[in-house]
């Protein structure tokens, strides 16, 4: 539990597949009395609804949304956090390190709660934007408080998590952050009434249900303090404008009003109603033990690929996917596939970090600072004998990597029409050449152990290379096959999107490996992909045991690119100890290629259709 708060957990036990409550809220628009009599004048009542969890539940939920608010807005892309009450080495960090500096002008911005309660946690993050070049980051303080008023009848437990914006006027507000100076979540529990034990001791507070199977725990609402040019005023109910929602749930509803509201902008009230039905879906997807679909950043740490996107981005805003069409009224999308080969490329920087020693800048002459300032991946680790990208397409991701100091190459069928566009060291990296992977292997298994063979020079796979494989077709069922070639297995990154088996196209709609492998995944191939049942996760599961049977372990990522088949296939970690497992591995391989070969071999590509 995030809060150092004591209570009892609302009702719902983990696992259970009780449909969430419709989320029924209320606009008041009145003063916030207690808020206005304790911190400053000006506070008002939003918006409320029906709670249907406890307090506990209240802090963990917010605590998680405050860590991640990209969850609430597209606009932003995390938040790095400064000051944690909660994480003393993360406070030791930020005390010695580049983050003390943000943490010294904190006091300036505060919020007194009223006295009755008492504040349980603190926290100050950097908003950042996920364009940086057009909105600006915000520093904000969040301030958790809690209080419990009894007596011999009844109990009121009381929460609130208050967000201050270090900003002093309004217009210095970034567009994705409401405009207010203060915005604060409150969490009332109702009277109880006689409790019922509904599991592992835990009491349920009983009020009047809203829905059937959903139990009313109390009341969640927000309140905001605007800034004084702004002040809201008073407006009769019937000139209120209904506000529809539909964010996140399967329900429309109109937002009901109160006589005596007052009037604030639409975009304000829209703001606290997509806020406070955020709260309401993650809550109950709390205590019903709701679970991500599907986990990133597994391979690549998150922070670190989302900063160097930023970069690269900007460093290549410039690009396009393809030529434009002349005199065309076809409107294309010529930035999409850069953006994802951006990523892309921000993967496989980071991966090689991760993989390979540091590089020596000892033979690259005249290395200034500020360059190494501005590209600080010109240190880092790198494949040795460079990438091969099979199958390269445009060419677009093998520019990346080329321009920003990585060596390798690119093959494809033919050229592009935006290959003479990129540069000349670009230019020499692309290379056409008719694909077909089965020659490049030895005509006999022995000839491959020895290694040696009449036409190995011919195969473009050497030594020391990593492989890439981004959509690549016909290819992509070879990769791992291919990775086997040079006497030391080498990596690849495989990223699958059409489905092709060896010499045919994919057409198994289930897949059941062939026996059990003892270094096959413990919670099997499908463990972490997308739920359900699909050819794309069949395939995905196919080359995964493609892989294993090649020596590799079997590594995925969901990969941060804008495209609805996103999974990458990594083998850099072998499962092998020795030579005679390689032996067996090559083995296994040659005899897929063996298949290939006794049934027609593999079908090489014509080259024809437009080059783009």
């Amino acid at each position: 539990m995030l809060s150092p708060v004591a209570s009892s957990r609302a009702g719902g036990s983990a696992g259970t597949t009780q449909p969430r409550p419709r989320f029924t809220p209320s606009a008041i628009g009145t003063e916030d009395v207690d808020l206005s009599s304790s911190d400053e004048a000006g506070w008002i009542d939003v918006i409320s609804a029906p709670c249907y969890f406890g307090v506990d539940v209240f802090f963990d939920t917010l605590a998680e949304l405050y860590l991640h608010p990209e969850r609430n807005s597209t606009n932003i892309l995390r938040a790095d956090i400064i000051h944690d009450s909660a994480n003393v080495k993360l406070d030791q960090a930020a005390a010695s390190g580049s983050l003390a500096q943000d943490d010294q002008d904190s006091s300036k911005y505060s919020f007194t709660a009223p006295s009755n309660y008492k504040t349980t946690r603190t926290i100050r993050r950097r908003i950042l934007p996920r364009r940086p070049t057009r909105d600006a980051p915000l520093l904000q303080d969040c301030t958790f408080h809690h209080s419990v008023a009894s007596n011999q009848t009844d109990s009121v437990e009381t929460a609130l998590l208050v967000m201050v914006p270090n900003v002093d006027r309004a217009e210095d507000v970034p567009y994705y952050h409401p405009i207010l100076r203060k915005l604060a979540f409150k969490y009332s529990s109702e009277t109880p009434s006689p409790s019922n034990t509904v599991g592992n001791g835990v009491e349920e507070t009983s009020l009047e249900p809203t829905e059937p199977g959903a139990e009313v725990r109390g009341t969640i609402s927000i309140s905001i303090l605007p800034f004084p040019s702004e002040p809201p005023s008073p407006f009769p109910q019937e000139s209120q404008p209904p506000i529809t929602s539909t964010t996140g749930s399967s329900h429309t509803h109109q937002v009901e009003s109160t006589s005596e509201s007052r009037v604030l902008p639409n975009r304000t009230y829209r703001t606290c109603l997509h806020l406070l039905e955020t709260l309401h879906k993650h809550g109950w997807g709390r205590i019903t033990g709701y679970q991500k679909r599907v986990v990133h950043d597994v391979i690549v740490e998150k922070t670190s690929f989302q900063d160097l996107y930023l970069t690269l981005k900007e460093r290549h805003k410039h690009l396009d996917s393809r030529v434009k069409k002349v005199r065309s009224n076809i409107l294309e999308d010529l930035k999409r596939h850069v953006w994802k080969d951006v990523a892309v490329a921000c993967f496989l920087m980071l991966l090689w970090k991760d993989m390979y020693p540091a590089h020596d800048l000892s033979d690259v002459p005249d290395v200034a600072p500020e360059v190494l300032k501005d590209r600080p991946w010109l240190r880092w680790g790198r494949p040795d004998n460079g990438f091969l990208d099979l199958g390269c397409g445009n060419g677009l991701l093998v520019h990346i990597l080329v321009s920003e100091g990585y060596s390798g190459k690119g093959l494809e069928l033919r050229t592009r029409k935006t290959w003479p566009n990129y540069p000349q060291q670009t230019q020499d990296a692309l290379i056409e050449m008719p694909i077909n992977p089965e020659t490049w292997f030895p005509p006999t298994l022995k000839e491959w152990q020895n290694d040696s063979w009449a036409a190995k020079n011919d195969c473009p796979i050497r030594e020391g290379m990593f492989l890439i494989g981004n959509h690549a077709d016909e290819m992509t069922p070879w990769i791992p096959l291919l990775s086997l070639l040079p006497s030391t297995p080498v990596p690849y990154l495989s990223l699958p999107c059409c489905l092709h088996a060896l010499n045919a196209p994919f057409t198994l709609s289930k897949f059941v490996p062939l026996y059990e492998h003892l270094s096959a995944p413990v919670d099997g191939f499908a463990h972490g992909l997308d739920e359900g049942e699909s050819r794309y996760k069949t395939y995905l599961m196919w080359l995964g045991w493609s892989g294993l049977m090649c020596g590799w372990r079997w590594e995925k990522e969901g990969m941060r690119v804008p495209s609805t088949k996103g999974w990458g296939i990594v083998g850099r970690s072998r499962w092998t100890a020795s030579s005679e497992e390689d032996a067996s591995c090559r083995e296994w391989a040659f005899d897929q290629v063996t298949q290939v070969r006794q049934t027609g071999g593999f079908l090489v590509r014509e080259k024809e259709g437009n080059p783009h």
